[in-house]
């Protein structure tokens, strides 16, 4: 791990809080190595409905949930922050509160709502150009949008 080679070399200080944003999209072996080292889980869900999950993201959402569901049980509830957001065009606030209310119904407590605004038209317009291909859609505004910290909403 990156931090690790720095805090060997004495390059960092080791009070630093480490955290980490993500949809937990990936493989369990490449988060599970990191829980042990994480201060705090920042995870965006999107929604728990697999449908709009797939709609706006062009997969399912079952490796997130199973991911957090398995996240909970090896890191500490007080570490573990989920962002839960009102997507135009794909969910509302009865999606969201049903997403809420599943996620406390998993143990969870720290619960933020918010709402995708500003660049999301434009995201919007830049995928549909791209005929729903969600990753070239995002490799695209990585592109223009390089060194600005960017939240792509479009992948998992």
């Amino acid at each position: 791990l990156p931090w690790k080679t720095l805090e060997d070399k004495g390059l960092t200080d080791p009070q630093w809080v480490k955290r980490i944003e993500t949809s937990l999209y990936a493989d369990w072996n490449k988060i599970r190595i990191l829980i042990d080292d994480i201060d705090e889980w920042i995870i965006n869900i999107k929604d728990s409905d697999d449908t709009i999950y797939k709609n706006y993201t062009g997969r399912s959402n079952k490796i997130v949930l199973r991911n957090l569901a398995l996240l909970r049980d090896y890191a500490p509830a007080h570490k573990i922050w989920i962002r839960i957001p009102y997507i135009p065009r794909y969910n509302n606030d009865k999606d969201v509160l049903r997403t809420k209310k599943r996620l406390e119904d998993m143990g969870f407590s720290h619960l933020e709502e918010f709402y995708l605004i500003s660049i999301q038209k434009r995201i919007v317009q830049i995928r549909d150009s791209f005929k729903a291909d969600n990753y070239k859609a995002v490799k695209y505004l990585q592109k223009i949008f390089v060194g600005v910290p960017l939240i792509t909403h479009l992948s998992s």
